[in-house]
């Protein structure tokens, strides 16, 4: 999946953010293509990095996707097995999917009931969700299965693996729970390009890493802990919504 123009911005803005802290560029220069590749090539391999050590950037945020025919599940990962390459979510609050203009909310099931439906190989009109964390991605199942062609937004909290799936709803996206990443990539940055970083780089560096830990933590401290409530409620238009928040 291309990321969008909106994503493309932000992401833009995280290097150009690294790129002064690092002291590559100066303030409100604009950075080059290479220097924006070369954000992305140590940003990329700093999540990996994190991710090999299970530490994570937590965001709340909505993707969207295009319906396939005859599909029960959809995986949402960054995996090659993905239906959807994506950054995988850890929570999904919400799910509508648009016909048209017209955006639809089915209702929500635990899983194990979901399980319990039976003629599940009808496609149709999805009424009902369920969704399932696993290892590397994320289980997404449709009652009954989708037609194809229905846009599906997906509203949740994922975990960032890697900038290349990310999608940020088209919306102002707060840079806080990014700025771990931006303060590391910039000491990498300017170690590639031979730059001194600005007075009192190290210590905020180091404050920023300890919050990226610290959060860490309070995430595993908790069974499945949901940021926001789980909408179990649906069934007919609503409104659509979009956007990154920090919880």
């Amino acid at each position: 999946m291309a990321i969008s123009s909106d994503s493309l911005t932000f992401i833009n803005q995280l290097a150009a953010t690294s790129l002064r802290l690092s002291g590559v560029i100066r303030d409100q220069a604009i950075p080059t293509a290479d220097e924006v590749a070369a954000f992305l090539m140590y940003a990329n391999a700093t999540l990996a990095e994190w991710s090999e050590n299970s530490i994570y950037i937590y965001f709340v945020t909505q993707i969207s996707f295009i319906g396939q025919p005859n599909i029960l599940y959809y995986f949402i990962g960054p995996g090659a097995a993905a239906t959807v390459k994506q950054n995988a979510f850890v929570n999904i609050s919400n799910i509508t999917y648009q016909i048209g203009a017209v955006v639809y909310t089915p209702y929500f099931l635990e899983k194990i009931d979901f399980d319990k439906l039976p003629y599940k190989n009808v496609s149709s009109m999805p009424m009902c969700w369920t969704y399932q964390v696993n290892q590397d991605d994320c289980q997404v199942g449709f009652y009954p299965k989708t037609v194809g062609g229905e846009i599906i937004h997906v509203s949740g909290k994922q975990r960032l693996t890697s900038l290349e799936y990310f999608q940020d709803g088209g919306s102002s996206v707060p840079d806080s729970v990014f700025l771990p990443l931006v303060y590391r990539v910039a000491q990498h940055l300017a170690n590639h390009y031979n730059a001194k970083p600005a007075s009192g780089f190290y210590s905020e560096l180091e404050k920023q890493e300890d919050f990226l830990i610290s959060n860490n933590r309070n995430v595993a401290s908790y069974n499945n802990p949901p940021p926001f409530s789980t909408n179990k409620f649906g069934g007919g238009a609503v409104g659509m919504g979009s956007g990154i928040s920090v919880f």
